[in-house]
């Protein structure tokens, strides 16, 4: 029976890292589009500026995502309703 759950739980963590990473994948657009706007003025980041804005969200939430899925059994365990 532990086998048949743990390989569950590998299955929905699979499909929920898939899950994740399809919204993840929008952030692309919305840096594009990023401005920030200021009480003295307002700043559209250059090309450079927008591929490292984008690097270090994906970073982070490559970080998020592998936080989740590693507790996810504790996560699934914990709420249930």
């Amino acid at each position: 029976m532990k086998l048949i759950t743990d390989r569950k739980i590998l299955k929905e963590r699979a499909e929920l890292r898939v899950k994740l990473w399809k919204i993840i994948n929008d952030i692309d657009y919305s840096v594009e589009d990023y401005e920030l706007r200021a009480d003295n003025g307002d700043y559209t980041p250059n090309e450079k500026e927008c591929i490292l804005i984008n690097d270090y969200s994906q970073g982070l939430l490559d970080e998020v995502v592998d936080a989740i899925i590693k507790n996810y059994k504790e996560l699934k365990l914990t709420h249930r309703r």
